[in-house]
């Protein structure tokens, strides 16, 4: 059983993206979400409601992107560092 608020072994330590609107100036969640996850990259969708995908969706694709371009770059170095470890590779 997990206690509320926290967030699977498993999940907490991969990459997560977290999107929010920014029309609010309070982000109660902010500091829960950072003690859950300890890899969260955090985006505020300006001029955005409840639904920044739908309202923003440029700016939400551009944060993907980049999110996904940075898991990329992670990935391909901690390969090349264990494979100039192996001499298999």
């Amino acid at each position: 059983m997990e206690l509320p608020g926290t967030m699977p072994v498993e999940v907490a330590h991969h990459r997560l993206l977290r999107l929010f609107f920014s029309s609010w100036n309070y982000n109660p969640e902010a500091e829960i979400w950072q003690q859950m996850a300890d890899n969260l990259t955090t985006v505020a969708v300006a001029e955005s409601g409840h639904l920044p995908h739908k309202e923003r969706p440029d700016a939400v694709n551009e944060a993907l992107f980049e999110f996904l371009k940075a898991g990329m770059a992670e990935h391909e170095s901690s390969a090349e560092t264990a494979c100039a470890a192996d001499s298999l590779c």
